[in-house]
């Protein structure tokens, strides 16, 4: 890496771009630790060591930062609605794909069916008053619906 320092200036951006997208830390902490990395890294220029370490870690929280920055929403998107904690969301929009079925293997085998629905109105409760305007599609997975969906069709569900 001494040879080409610019290929390790990637390396680390990209590992943390890369790791970005498995793991979900809050921007606060990033922002911080990488604040403090790179402090370490001004403070630490005449020992090599140190500076090399400092300056690695800030440049691979750097891109972590970037592609946190850079998936950023809209605040009418259906992401700003749902979490990683189930919960129910109600949406209202149109069918753009038919249904695909695929099979589960376990605890039973059954067969799921999944569509995409462009989505026109979500909100967090069945109120209609509380529908808000919404942007990009939604792949849903009925869980107990026994409703038909095509193509299309407009349609109003609980996720």
């Amino acid at each position: 890496m001494k040879q080409n320092p610019l290929a390790a200036v990637c390396i680390f951006f990209c590992l943390g771009i890369w790791t970005a997208k498995l793991v979900h830390i809050p921007l606060f902490f990033v922002y911080v630790s990488c604040g403090l990395f790179l402090l370490t890294a001004l403070v630490s220029l005449k020992k090599q060591l140190l500076f090399s370490l400092s300056f690695s870690a800030a440049l691979f929280l750097a891109g972590f930062l970037h592609l946190e920055n850079a998936q950023t929403y809209p605040p009418n998107h259906i992401s700003n609605f749902v979490s990683d904690n189930p919960q129910k969301v109600y949406a209202r929009g149109k069918v753009v794909s038919g249904p695909e079925a695929s099979q589960t293997f376990y605890h039973t085998k059954k067969t799921t069916f999944t569509f995409i629905l462009l989505g026109e109105r979500a909100a967090l409760s069945q109120d209609t008053k509380g529908l808000f305007v919404n942007t990009g599609t939604i792949h849903i997975l009925p869980l107990q619906s026994r409703r038909k969906y095509s193509l299309s069709s407009q349609s109003s569900l609980t996720l």
